[in-house]
């Protein structure tokens, strides 16, 4: 790229402010702006002369005429006088000989950077739209042939799904290159095909609708000519203003590509707005959506919005942004929150999960396969989590279930891992806070790549303080009833060796000590000097020789492990929590949305 600041010029009326960034790296690389209308029409027009205006409505609104066909400009005017004593001098004409009957389009922006208003466009003497508004938001800065301008969402929570477009012009106000919907849903990217030290790339808002302060959306440069190391769509230079690593193509190895987490995706399936759902390219994404079947009684198995929050803390105290679906992300029918018939059993064929779908759905794959219930277009990006009723027919039984293998044919994965799991609710979990939070969390730690005993399915041990254990997944791992993987690897348990002063290798809270001692039945043998001490061996006392026992009631004496799941959770690829997610499931054909 040739070695020149980035400049852009924002003009109000008479004042015209320059910025400029000396240096590799321009802050204005990445802005909010809040885009306004212009008028874009097609016209067919027939061989011979023909006049198109705009007769200005609005004080002050001076707009610029284009006509263009085949994407290049066939004529322009700013002020050519129509008839100033009636439509004011700012007004447009474009007097234009057509060699041929073809379509064409007119197009109708504001000056300035800014401002806007109201005309009417007439062709030939007749009124073709009236009222119709023109405005823009204007960038001047330089470019390389391969770079990008784009637009981005911002979150859903905040602001409008905004419809945007792009427009680039030369120096000189000629039409360059026009974008609608290159990028993700309803974004746009312009990908230019030449060089130009001082052009101006407009952004619009595709809708007439006057813009409102939730329209705001981001403007991005992504100066591709400045190279791209990890080739992950992300310029170097955008990169370092955003502070990602431009040598990694997922910089928080959450398994969503740096791409995707900036600009959307796009799938075969229809795009999915990971901005708009608040996604970081530097803090780990987890996206997970869940769906509910009806109540028998009436309701729905639907958790409670303490439970959701204390499984959103969890993950949020190590780092995660766990983003939960429930209805509020995104706009089409097959969002999560949706409620579906009820059946008990469900699941009746046992993990892992069948993949045989049912009509009426009695498990969780015949609503995962259905596009109606779960998009394809999530798949390998959410984990999908089904609150159903319970494996047996009378209820109770099994908790949960979670699966990694799941893959419905035509999808581009070619049979890729995706994840999702079923909590059965109708197991004395529903209405429980402690309850639902730690099966929630339990069974999502199953699609993370984590087990009853953290790295295996040893389950019970002592020694294993985490929600993936039996002993507190609808416990909780303090009195609070909080959930949580476990934060460290305790220190290996022998059976057939057990020191009672040692205990579990640190010294508990009573709750945990509580809720092993009466596991195994042991009485509280700890003492002021000894807060450690387990009675392993029911004897009543510490003993000073090492004993044997069962101490997670499995009928084996073996060694026990201890382990740090949030370790693994948060390594990433390939062993860590997001193995199964984005990237990191092995998806091809998707690009980001730029």
């Amino acid at each position: 790229m040739r070695p020149r600041p980035m400049v852009g010029i924002l003009m109000m009326g008479a004042l015209t402010v320059s910025l400029t960034m000396a240096g590799p790296v321009d802050p204005s690389l990445t802005r909010a702006v809040q885009p306004t209308p212009v008028t874009w029409m097609s016209r067919q027009l027939a061989a011979g002369n023909h006049t198109i205006e705009t007769r200005n409505l609005s004080a002050g609104g001076d707009t610029v005429l284009y006509l263009i066909r085949d994407g290049a400009q066939v004529a322009r005017n700013d002020d050519r006088l129509v008839d100033s004593a009636r439509f004011g001098a700012l007004s447009s004409r474009i007097d234009v000989a057509v060699p041929a009957e073809a379509r064409y389009y007119i197009l109708v922006r504001a000056y300035f950077n800014g401002t806007g208003g109201t005309c009417d466009v007439v062709v030939d003497g007749a009124v073709v739209v009236n009222a119709t508004r023109f405005g823009g938001v204007v960038v001047t800065t330089g470019w390389d042939a391969g770079d990008r301008f784009q637009t981005a969402h911002y979150d859903s929570a905040g602001h409008n799904g905004t419809d945007t477009e792009l427009y680039a012009f030369a120096p000189d106000g000629r039409f360059l290159q026009r974008n609608d919907d290159g990028g993700c849903n309803l974004c746009s990217k312009l990908q230019m095909t030449n060089s130009v030290n001082a052009g101006q790339i407009v952004i619009t808002k595709f809708s007439q609708v006057p813009p409102v302060a939730r329209d705001q959306v981001r403007f991005i440069i992504n100066p591709m000519s400045r190279g791209d190391a990890d080739g992950d769509n992300v310029s170097n230079a955008l990169e370092a203003w955003l502070t990602s690593d431009a040598n990694l193509p997922d910089t928080d190895g959450d398994g969503l590509s740096d791409d995707w987490e900036i600009f959307g995706l796009l799938t075969p399936y229809g795009d999915e707005d990971l901005p708009a759902y608040n996604a970081s390219i530097i803090r780990k994404d987890l996206f997970l959506e869940i769906d509910y079947m009806a109540r028998s009684d009436g309701g729905s198995l639907a958790p409670q919005a303490a439970s959701v929050q204390r499984f959103v803390d969890a993950f949020a105290s190590h780092g995660i942004t766990l983003h939960v679906d429930q209805g509020q992300l995104g706009s089409r029918a097959s969002r999560g929150g949706q409620v579906g018939p009820w059946r008990l059993p469900f699941d009746s064929t046992g993990c892992p999960l069948s993949q045989v779908a049912h009509d009426p759905k009695d498990n969780i794959f015949s609503y995962w396969s259905d596009a109606g219930w779960f998009a394809p277009s999530r798949r390998h990006l959410f984990v999908y989590q089904f609150m159903g009723s319970s494996h047996n027919a009378g209820g109770g039984g099994s908790t949960g279930c979670a699966s990694n293998t799941f893959a419905a044919a035509g999808d581009l994965s070619g049979g890729a891992q995706c994840p999702a799991n079923v909590v059965c609710m109708w197991t004395g979990i529903l209405g429980n806070a402690t309850k639902e939070a730690g099966t929630l969390m339990h069974e999502t730690g199953h699609n993370l790549n984590i087990w009853h005993g953290g790295n295996n399915s040893v389950n019970r041990k002592p020694n294993h303080v985490s929600t993936m254990s039996y002993l507190f997944q609808t416990k909780g791992i303090d009195a609070s009833g909080t959930p949580n993987y476990s934060e460290a690897a305790l220190p290996n348990l022998n059976e057939d060796s057990l020191v009672e002063a040692n205990g579990i290798g640190i010294a508990p809270s009573n709750h945990v000590y509580d809720i092993i001692r009466n596991k195994i039945g042991a009485v509280d043998v700890r003492s002021a000097a000894n807060a450690r001490a387990f009675d392993w061996n029911q004897s009543g006392a510490v003993n000073a020789a090492a004993v044997a026992a069962d101490i997670n009631v499995d009928g084996n004496r073996t060694v026990l492990g201890g382990f740090n799941e949030w370790a693994r959770v948060l390594a990433g690829a390939p062993n860590g929590g997001f193995r199964w997610v984005g990237l990191n499931a092995g998806v091809v054909g998707w690009t980001s949305g730029h």
